[in-house]
């Protein structure tokens, strides 16, 4: 989540023109990024909302080279090397496309030489990518450490929404819980949820509140002033999205730790998705583990979303 708190700037609508569009639904293409082994999920959610808002979705998969000493020991040269390498991963990613979604005319593959944020942030970038989907691992599982560092690394480079969505995944989510400090990037990540909705969906929008006893610090009227300014807040920022009349908006607020309090939530009320803003994007230097988003990603038993803010203006 980002650290700009009830600042009314960070409710700008950036993305879509005063008038909110009747009609909701992703303008950009879609990013499908991982191996050609572990990404079901991704691929039918992906499946889905190409055909729900006609746009393209693309399959990337990143490929390292190969070192340089396999090019010494058997006398092929590196390059020509490299590029079976790629040729094999991308007729395997092919197959996996075609066995998860059926030859649709929707996606396109590719695989590229180079590390995994750099294939796919500059994919990301050629493609105008609106939202990158990544497998997570469940809960528990061998390789749920290793996609959620994944998640989070494509979080930090991309500068675009990122949903982590488990392998047994195959609809839309239906509940979207989405934690809201009111800042740019959580506005962005209830925008994508919102998006992301099944038809009569419905979108929880939710505030944990500092865990303090307003009365006890003979503050009641700060208490009633923080009170007052989440409500203003929340009222201005479900007039910003713009819900269409098939999708319900629910407002809340909690206390306690924001991280355990939201996951607390989406167990207890059975939400199949978990929205978040990041910190900052891109910004490849910053240690995410310790940030509300993460935490979600890492606690969470269903898709994460985690949308960095938008660009500042020039």
């Amino acid at each position: 989540m980002t650290d700009t708190m009830f600042d009314p700037e960070m409710l700008e609508d950036r993305e879509t023109p005063d008038s909110a569009p009747r009609r909701r639904a992703f303008t950009g293409s879609l990013l499908i990024a991982g191996r050609d082994d572990d990404m079901s999920g991704a691929l039918r959610v992906a499946e889905l909302l190409a055909r729900r808002d006609r746009v393209s979705a693309h399959v990337v998969v990143p490929v390292s080279p190969l070192p340089s000493t396999v090019s010494l020991l058997t006398g092929i040269d590196a390059d020509a090397l490299n590029e079976a390498l790629r040729q094999e991963q991308l007729t395997r990613v092919r197959q996996r496309v075609h066995q998860t979604v059926g030859r649709s005319a929707h996606f396109g593959v590719s695989a590229e030489l180079g590390s995994a944020a750099r294939a796919v942030g500059a994919t990301a970038r050629a493609r105008d990518a609106a939202l990158i989907l990544v497998s997570l691992g469940a809960p528990g599982a061998p390789e749920r450490a290793a996609t959620e560092d994944a998640a989070l690394l494509e979080t930090r480079t991309a500068g675009v929404p990122v949903l982590a969505i488990p392998n047994d995944h195959h609809a839309l989510p239906r509940r979207a819980l989405v934690a809201m400090d009111f800042g740019k990037a959580s506005v962005r990540a209830a925008r994508a949820a919102l998006l992301m909705l099944a038809d009569n969906g419905t979108l929880a929008l939710a505030h944990v509140e500092p865990d303090l006893d307003f009365r006890e610090m003979g503050k009641e009227g700060l208490g009633a002033i923080y009170a007052e300014g989440v409500g203003a807040l929340f009222r201005r920022l479900v007039q910003l999205l713009g819900a269409t009349g098939d999708i319900e908006v629910e407002t809340t607020v909690v206390r306690g730790n924001p991280a355990s309090a939201l996951l607390e939530l989406a167990s207890r009320d059975a939400y199949d998705l978990i929205a978040a803003g990041s910190r900052s994007a891109p910004w490849p230097d910053l240690d995410p583990a310790g940030s509300v988003s993460a935490a979600l990603l890492r606690g969470a038993e269903c898709a994460v979303l985690i949308a960095p803010p938008l660009p500042e203006r020039p």
